[in-house]
């Protein structure tokens, strides 16, 4: 069976559902799961929606994912189920809407900047 990150494709409504479960990179390939996303751009849907679950992970690989979301005609639904942290808070806020549950978290931690030291 070929690994897929789809869960369901509806006619109607016309939407389809990708599940974003554990970290990005370690259980989740961010580089595929983006790919998949960009497949699903093709007209057929008026919505993309992302259930999301995940403490974040692999920075690089989740650029990937928030690269497909913001090049996307159809628009980008992301809802949290439980927990989105760290990189999948930034792909969560790339979308074009965020829908979370009630006991649901988001935490975007504060950047830090390093002085250049002379």
């Amino acid at each position: 069976m070929e690994k897929t990150y789809i869960d369901s494709v509806n006619e109607t409504p016309r939407e389809a559902v990708m599940r974003l479960y554990g970290a990005i990179g370690p259980r989740v390939d961010g580089d595929y799961f983006a790919q998949e996303l960009a497949s699903l751009d093709r007209g057929d849907f008026d919505m993309i929606h992302i259930r999301m679950n995940s403490p974040g992970g692999n920075v690089f690989q989740g650029m990937s994912i928030v690269s497909a979301i913001l090049s996307m005609n159809t628009p980008v639904c992301v809802h949290i189920d439980g927990i989105a942290a760290s990189m999948a808070a930034v792909v969560a806020v790339a979308a074009d809407r965020v829908c979370m549950m009630d006991l649901s978290l988001i935490h975007i931690s504060e950047p830090t900047r390093q002085e250049a030291i002379s």
